[in-house]
């Protein structure tokens, strides 16, 4: 995303930090980021570091004197965020999803600041060292009561979108020219069942794909059938058209523009709802095809604001159904 962020914003990393920093999170791509204004509504200080977005932190540095040496590029993008958070000193620090910034980077602030809220919505959580971290928030309450057996609190909370932002990217109804679309991550690995869900969609609907590509696996494992099982997706790889992935402002557009946005969501230890794209998708007004699961129902209700599927035949059927009646 950053990647394309500089390059659809040539000049932008020469301005100060604090219009980098603007520009940047104004452009919609971590719904974090929707929580600074909010705070700022209730009279607090708040700020969002982008901690990976060189130009503005390098910027950063230069404006506040700090000499930037160190002999990778995390330890540099560590010591900037460790300066920022010093000068800053939040009562609150949260943790958007970054790895990096626990354990001893952690231990290394933990002076610095109040409260240390951390962020998990994906499998591996276990594994990450949390010590320094008083609440660890997440989508999925799957996570939540692993991490409290872990001895950790840890508290459900969903991800939103910004009133405001939506409106700016919101196009009328009549001009929803893209009848279907799906957009995330296609992997091998985590994500087989969206290309199971794919590789038969494809072949009944037309749908556009926005994805980089299919991360497969690059060399065997034990079994050596999980790696020959790739071989059966190629088929699908060959005959689709794959965009670009697209992020931010750019993506909420594009949205805007789709009737239909078809979801699957990935492994997350429990078939669970609650990934992001439920939120982005029916923010923009597109109508929400997604997995039955058995918590979604305390998020949305279905048959009225998304429509859920049991199988690749049964999502088929229901795009159909509802390509053909648009009013409903």
């Amino acid at each position: 995303y950053l990647r394309q962020y500089y390059l659809r914003n040539p000049g932008v990393g020469d301005r100060t930090y604090a219009e980098q920093n603007r520009l940047l999170l104004s452009d919609g791509f971590s719904w974090n980021a929707y929580l600074v204004p909010e705070f700022r509504k209730l009279g607090h200080e708040a700020e969002a570091i982008v901690g990976n977005a060189a130009p503005a932190q390098m910027m950063w540095a230069r404006e506040n004197n700090i000499t930037c040496t160190a002999e990778n590029v995390l330890t540099l993008r560590s010591n900037i965020v460790r300066e920022q958070i010093r000068k800053f000193r939040p009562d609150i620090l949260w943790l958007g999803g970054a790895n990096q910034y626990l354990g001893d980077f952690m231990r290394s602030v933990r002076g610095y600041c109040g409260a240390v809220v951390g962020w998990r919505a994906a499998i591996g959580g276990e594994r990450l060292d949390w010590s320094g971290v008083d609440c660890v928030l997440s989508s999925h309450s799957n996570f939540v009561e692993l991490f409290r057996t872990m001895g950790l609190r840890s508290e459900q909370m969903l991800p939103c979108t910004d009133a405001a932002f939506v409106s700016e990217c919101s196009s009328p109804v009549e001009s929803r020219s893209q009848h279907v679309t799906f957009y995330g991550s296609l992997s091998t690995v985590v994500f087989k069942n969206r290309l199971d869900l794919l590789k038969i969609v494809t072949q009944k609907v037309t749908c556009r794909i926005f994805c980089d590509g299919i991360q497969w696996q690059r060399r065997p494992r034990k079994p050596i059938g999980d790696y020959l099982s790739q071989l059966s997706y190629l088929p699908f790889r060959l005959r689709s058209r794959f965009e670009p992935a697209i992020f931010g402002r750019e993506m909420y557009r594009m949205l805007g523009t789709s009737k239909i946005v078809l979801n699957m969501h990935g492994f997350t230890g429990k078939p669970l709802a609650g990934n992001i794209r439920l939120f982005e998708a029916t923010a923009m007004g597109a109508l929400l095809v997604t997995d039955e699961l058995e918590n979604l129902s305390q998020i949305f209700e279905p048959g009225k604001e998304v429509v859920t599927y049991r199988s690749p035949a049964e999502a088929i059927d229901k795009i159909r159904y509802y390509l053909d009646h648009p009013e409903e």
